[in-house]
């Protein structure tokens, strides 16, 4: 059975009925401790050590991942717990946390990787445009200028486009490490990847259609309504496409 954007989002925030004020401390803290990661990374230069430009960028890499990881944990188990509220699934046995690392680092990479690609040209662009500002060698116009650097913007747009419509493939992978935790984190990517053929498009554009609760979510008040919303929209989606592919996909199995 289809179900709409609409329903799904208005039937989400009925699933943390009665754990609502647990919802909102969850999402508030996920969020606190993503900001103290990025506060403690655009400050970590006035304590590391200055010097060798290698060990710099070393410890740069290593507090990134570091903190990513750490992070995507925080979220990993903001999800959880508002998939099984909804989906309920409480009583099923939990996910290692080193597994829920392995994950969240492969799809780290994934997504570095996916951006690197993609975001490639736009950087090429970005860069031959500031190599003939500062050359002394060619003198375009002002208007030849402005074209290039309206088409880097452009292009540098739509190649994020195409990371997000690309990266959605593994939009189960959390939902189905959560469903199965006895699964490996190479099952549950390529269960995602499987799941999500022809449902990429359409889970592009609900996500897109969730910018309005996060931009909501920039006040403090309405936050309280819209971010346990929009997490449990991504939770009930989730298992609606987990749902509708296990029918039409017998041979996908959580073994």
């Amino acid at each position: 059975m289809e179900i709409s954007r609409r329903e799904i989002k208005s039937r989400a925030i009925m699933g943390v009925k009665g754990d609502y004020f647990k919802s909102v401390l969850f999402c508030f803290f996920a969020i606190f401790y993503h900001f103290l990661l990025k506060i403690i990374t655009f400050y970590q230069e006035k304590v590391l050590p200055s010097g060798d430009i290698f060990i710099k960028l070393s410890l740069d890499l290593a507090l990134w991942l570091l903190f990513s990881l750490t992070s995507s944990l925080v979220l990993f188990l903001l999800f959880r717990w508002h998939y099984n509220k909804i989906c309920g699934a409480e009583n099923r046995r939990k996910p290692s946390v080193s597994k829920a690392l392995r994950l969240n680092f492969v799809l780290l990479l994934n997504l570095f990787l996916c951006a690197f690609f993609f975001l490639l040209p736009a950087a090429l662009l970005h860069f031959s445009t500031v190599a003939i500002k500062l050359s002394d060698r060619f003198f375009p116009s002002d208007i030849i200028m402005l074209i290039l650097d309206i088409l880097s913007v452009i292009l540098a747009l739509l190649c994020g486009l195409f990371v997000f419509l690309f990266m959605t493939r593994y939009l189960l992978c959390w939902a189905v490490l959560t469903e199965n935790p006895s699964v490996s984190v190479r099952t549950a990517i390529k269960i995602s990847v499987k799941m999500m053929k022809g449902e990429k498009t359409g889970a592009f554009r609900f996500l897109l259609s969730l910018l309005p609760f996060l931009l909501f979510s920039a006040f403090i008040i309405p936050a309280f309504y819209y971010l346990p919303k929009t997490v449990s929209s991504i939770c009930l989606y989730e298992k609606y496409i987990i749902e509708k592919n296990r029918i039409s996909f017998p041979m996908l199995s959580y073994k």
